[in-house]
């Protein structure tokens, strides 16, 4: 805060103890002076260290990871297989058979259910990337009220220090009266009382500034230290366009009605999955080529393909068939072969189930979209109140600092005039203090309104933090 030095008075030397109350009050705001400053911007930039805003990295980071592993799950897969079987009958002679082989894989159709996968992992992606934002913005939102916290509670014990040394000097002043037989012992008493007060005020405004300074580095994950918090609150603009005007647009960017547009594409996605498990049967056609004896698969090299038309992979391989045995095999030709299977649920009560389940889901999530378009609408106009009224309030602030200004000329023309106390200046000191202090905590509850309205209409970028790139 910034000091205000006056002139001293002419017609009467101060006492002692009078003139360290003066110099006290012409301290205010000395409290951070060898401080090193810490700036609002430089503290935002120090969220990122914080627990609250690394955990909530954590948590997108997981999803990401969920939506990657969605995606190599429907990629190319490639497996080796190998077996080894020996037979020893009692009568006979004993044989083996072995075969290595090689498959790909890969999900070749839309409709596939590692698709489907891709889909919900992208929806719970979107979904975690809005609510990163939402933490984000939250930790600035709160990190920058309780800055101004601290300094309104910096300014707080500067002025309760302040009267607790004019209370004293009162005290003073009524003994000696009233040992002069100029001021009754109730007067005396009064003036005591005044002190005890302004002691329990002072009192109550440590602790304040304690709290408030614990509760600020806790928020910046750091330990408290002995800063100057040097960056003023400053009136904010009221974004631009009308109330519905910034309503639409919170309907168009805020995350609780983005997030109930995805729970609504969820649900619908859902009926479609389900309709489709009901309808569309597990079917497979297979092809292969490769040696064929009596016995089954013949020794030599040999092919095969299939797609599942229901999970939509596809996959072609190769296996070698090696025999021995001590006994000849039968000769072996190669063997084109094709397969062909359906299953046709005729009667499946369950699927029917799960299509009127996603139905009931569907219609739920359109009741939440709307009710979030409801809230959203109902936030927007509380905040643009708040910020307008906040912004109002400011006039009368600036006009209260004006009329403190004056009372203090005033006092100075008097003093100088020798019609008023020394006490009655400092008292017109302390009162304009208290006036710029009132006004600063007026602008401080002004600008942190306006940036919770540009929250509550989704414009995410006009925030004092960068949010990562999350919109």
């Amino acid at each position: 805060m910034n000091n205000i030095n006056m002139p001293k008075a002419k017609s009467r030397r101060p006492t002692p103890k009078a003139a360290r109350v003066l110099g006290l009050l012409l301290g205010l705001g000395s409290l951070g002076f060898a401080q090193a400053d810490l700036p609002l911007t430089t503290a935002l930039q120090s969220l990122p260290q914080s627990a609250d805003w690394q955990s909530a990295d954590l948590r997108f980071q997981n999803s990401q990871r969920t939506l990657e592993a969605a995606y190599a799950a429907a990629g190319l897969q490639i497996r080796g297989t190998g077996s080894y079987n020996y037979s020893a009958p009692e009568s006979g002679n004993s044989s083996s058979t072995n075969s290595l082989g090689l498959t790909a894989s890969l999900n070749v159709l839309p409709w596939s259910g590692a698709n489907d996968q891709i889909r919900s992992a992208a929806r719970n992606f979107e979904s975690a990337a809005l609510d990163l934002r939402d933490t984000r913005a939250t930790l600035a939102l709160n990190l920058a009220n309780q800055y101004f916290t601290v300094r309104n509670a910096v300014a707080d014990l500067e002025l309760a220090q302040a009267n607790q040394a004019l209370a004293a000097e009162r005290v003073r002043i009524s003994m000696a009266q009233q040992s002069a037989g100029q001021l009754t012992k109730e007067g005396l008493l009064q003036a005591r009382q005044g002190l005890e007060n302004a002691q329990v005020t002072r009192l109550q405004a440590e602790g304040g500034l304690e709290n408030a300074r614990l509760t600020l580095f806790n928020q910046l994950g750091q330990g408290p230290s002995a800063v100057n918090l040097n960056t003023p609150p400053q009136e904010l603009p009221l974004p631009q366009g009308s109330l519905e005007s910034l309503i639409a647009q919170a309907l168009q960017r805020r995350s609780d009605v983005r997030k109930a547009q995805i729970q609504l594409d969820g649900a619908q996605d859902s009926l479609i999955i389900a309709q489709r498990n009901r309808w569309l049967p597990p079917t497979s056609v297979n092809l292969g080529y490769g040696p064929r004896g009596q016995g089954g698969t013949g020794a030599g090299l040999s092919y095969s393909a299939s797609l599942d038309l229901q999970s939509g992979n596809a996959s072609v391989g190769a296996t070698y068939n090696g025999i021995n045995s001590s006994q000849p095999s039968a000769t072996s030709t190669n063997t084109f072969t094709f397969g062909l299977s359906v299953s046709l649920p005729l009667v499946a009560p369950s699927s029917d189930a799960s299509i009127r389940t996603a139905q009931t889901q569907i219609e739920a999530a359109q009741k939440s979209l709307h009710s979030a378009g409801k809230s959203a609408e109902l936030d927007v106009r509380q905040r643009y109140l708040e910020a307008s009224t906040a912004t109002a309030r400011i006039k009368a602030f600036r006009i209260a600092v004006d009329n403190a200004t004056q009372a203090l000329s005033t006092a100075q023309a008097r003093r100088q005039a020798g019609t008023n106390t020394a006490l009655d200046l400092q008292q017109a000191q302390v009162n304009l203090r208290q006036a710029q202090r009132d006004l600063e905590a007026a602008t401080a509850t002004q600008m942190v309104a306006v940036y919770r309205l540009l929250g509550a209409i989704g414009a995410f970028e006009q925030l004092p933090v960068n949010l990562g790139g999350q919109q």
